[in-house]
């Protein structure tokens, strides 16, 4: 697929100032310039950006698409992080699914694309002794379904007792989220 992208007020691609306009082919950037032409046989879509500026995608570097779908429950509204891990993420992890993991994430990159974000690095804690590969094959689908550029990561505490949400969750009494994979 290739696009034209005309007119623009401003792009924002160094050693380029007085570029308007964007050639992008096989999702690469092939030449920017002002009064661009679509090449012979162009098959691809010219984009009017007319009182628009360009710039390149966003990169979210640290994420949890899970969460998408935990906004406003009222048990965690107004809580420090340690019990808002508590009352909410950790209480429920047990019920996500794969199929709820993948309408949270299809959610989450609809945000990011949205707010011009292209490549997300998403901080995907839901790996514990009961967690299905299916979870995350539902994370990498949402992703794709959605055309974001993916990075998933690990983290999470290295010390028992460093966060007080581990240890007062009733997720922990069950033993997900202190049994890491």
């Amino acid at each position: 697929m290739s696009f034209l992208i005309k007119n623009a007020s401003a792009v924002s691609a160094p050693g380029s100032p007085e570029s308007t306009d964007i050639r992008i082919s096989e999702s690469l950037i092939t030449e920017l310039g002002q009064g661009l032409l679509p090449l012979p046989g162009h098959q691809g879509r010219v984009i009017d950006a007319s009182h628009c500026v360009v710039y390149p995608g966003w990169v979210n570097t640290h994420h949890h698409l899970a969460q998408s779908i935990l906004k406003g429950i009222p048990e965690g509204l107004n809580q420090g992080l340690g019990d808002w891990l508590v009352s909410v993420p950790y209480r429920f992890w047990p019920a996500v699914t794969p199929e709820l993991m993948y309408l949270a994430a299809r959610l989450g990159c609809y945000e990011l694309l949205r707010s011009g974000t292209t490549t997300c690095a998403d901080h995907h804690y839901l790996y514990h002794r009961y967690t299905s590969p299916e979870i995350e094959a539902a994370l990498w689908q949402a992703a794709e379904d959605m055309g974001i550029r993916l990075v998933p990561c690990r983290g999470g505490t290295t010390t028992q007792g460093a966060n007080k949400g581990m240890e007062k969750s009733a997720v922990a009494e069950t033993g997900i989220g202190l049994d890491f994979l």
